[in-house]
């Protein structure tokens, strides 16, 4: 029976040896996921944090151009104020170009007439 109990105690203390080098096995994969874990989260924390200073500068640039880029509605109303502007000096134009060619074709009629009328003198 002492047989019986001595490879008992030895089956005990090689089971109890068994479960311990598990435990410290399972212990040391643990510590190395937690590890793991722990180095994936910094890396998340350091890309949300980039993701972050990126969009706060795209909406820092989005301010800036919204500050100073026209706006379309306000292009239209300056656009018009200034075609009114120009088809106004247009008008003008035409009205002086018109006083021009009158002008023009008086001098040219005068200078018939003065030139027919030389002729008829020296004859």
């Amino acid at each position: 029976m002492e047989t019986d109990q001595s490879q008992n105690s030895r089956l005990s203390v090689s089971l109890e040896r068994h479960f311990d080098k598990v435990v410290a096995d399972l212990e040391k994969r643990i510590d190395q996921r937690f590890d793991l874990m722990q180095l994936a989260v910094s890396k998340a924390e350091v890309a949300a944090n980039e993701r972050a200073d990126k969009a706060n500068e795209w909406r820092a640039q989005y301010n800036d151009q919204e500050k100073i880029f026209l706006r379309k509605d306000e292009f239209n109303i300056e656009h018009r104020a200034v075609l009114n502007e120009v088809k106004s000096v247009e008008n003008k134009v035409a009205g002086v170009s018109k006083i021009v060619y009158i002008g023009l074709g008086i001098w040219v009629v005068v200078q018939i007439l003065i030139g027919a009328g030389l002729a008829l003198i020296i004859k």
